[in-house]
């Protein structure tokens, strides 16, 4: 690692811990001191990206994510957010091609099915039957997977996880739809 990366690192640490205090602003500041230290910093560039979707900026999000994931095309966190930030943009097409890159490199990252779930849900308008169209598509191995991790996921966003309706049946049932 280089000075400048080594510096890089630590802007990027300032601006996680200014994020995770809601001060977005300083975060901001901070990440994009760190690219310019290294531009090709993925995780800032992730993270920037993130604070741009979450104030709405979403073409700018995509713009940002889409550099980190061309610099690191086996970046699940990048992609997964890319994803997320097509989703907003009514791409579903594309945000279900990044999901399922992510999926392909990291089988059991909740996040990414969790998210998945929900974009078949906002894509087929039909949220009694999202969760089992879902299922549908998760060959039985990643199911189990899908399930033994998913807990991590229900912790930080039960509300959110339960707006499937299919879920409550699935979790009873254990079986494919």
């Amino acid at each position: 690692m280089s000075c400048s990366q080594g510096n890089a690192k630590i802007f990027y640490n300032i601006g996680k811990i200014a994020a995770d205090r809601g001060e977005i602003e300083k975060a901001v500041e901070n990440y994009k001191h760190s690219l310019t230290l290294y531009k090709n910093y993925t995780s800032a560039l992730n993270n920037y990206g993130n604070i741009l979707r979450d104030l709405g900026q979403l073409e700018k999000a995509k713009a940002i994510l889409e550099k980190a994931c061309s610099i690191d095309p086996q970046f699940a966190s990048g992609l997964m957010n890319l994803a997320i930030v097509e989703m907003a943009l009514g791409n579903y097409p594309q945000s279900e091609a990044y999901f399922k890159r992510v999926i392909q490199i990291r089988a059991n990252h909740a996040y990414s099915h969790f998210n998945m779930a929900n974009m078949v849900c906002l894509f087929c308008c039909k949220l009694n039957y999202c969760w089992q169209l879902y299922l549908l598509h998760l060959p039985v191995p990643r199911m189990e997977a899908l399930s033994r991790s998913r807990a991590n996921v229900q912790k930080s966003s039960s509300a959110r996880w339960k707006t499937c309706a299919g879920l409550e049946q699935f979790n009873s049932s254990n079986t494919r739809p």
